[in-house]
């Protein structure tokens, strides 16, 4: 029972300690009769944090049957897929933020800085504005020191319209 315990502790420290730095940011609409990024860049705030920004207009609206398609994927010879591929119900994960563990503790750290906090439907553009990773909020996900690609794919009415790649290094 204490070495389990010892090793929760270690793993937890170890976590907490952990540092994500965004590198860079790749946003591409599919449809641009939907969609277009007005912006999505990353702008150096200091020395080793950088901020994102995204506008996304939105052509036709309202915006309803969102689905969103969230994979991790690790540098390892190129990028491949690792540990984490959901895929989920925008409009129900709105409602009900905790059905989906993974995709709550990635959504969470841009509440504050975004404008869709709101469940669907969306009468307005998407917009997040100055993204700054905070030391420890993705405590949740336990993930070893590496280069690591977030793809996240927007589909709404069953039709893929948007992606965003988010390439972030994660290190003690």
């Amino acid at each position: 029972m204490w070495k389990l315990l010892i090793v929760v502790l270690i793993a937890c420290t170890a976590v907490r300690c952990s540092h994500f730095k965004l590198n860079n940011v790749i946003c591409r609409c599919y449809d641009t009769a939907y969609c277009t990024f007005k912006q999505c860049e990353l702008t150096i705030r200091r020395r080793g944090m950088a901020a994102f920004s995204m506008y996304t207009v939105l052509h036709k609206r309202p915006v309803d049957n969102i689905y969103i398609n969230l994979e991790l994927f690790k540098k390892s010879n190129g990028y491949r897929s690792y540990l984490i591929n959901q895929s989920i119900d925008f409009c129900y994960y709105m409602r009900n933020p905790k059905a989906y563990i993974f995709f709550h503790a990635f959504h969470k750290t841009f509440v504050a800085v975004s404008n869709f906090n709101h469940t669907c439907p969306y009468d307005h553009d998407i917009i997040i504005n100055r993204f700054i990773y905070e030391r420890g909020s993705m405590i949740d996900l336990p993930l070893p020191n590496g280069e690591y690609m977030i793809n996240v794919k927007l589909s709404v009415s069953k039709i893929w319209r948007a992606e965003l790649k988010i390439f972030v290094t994660r290190s003690d």
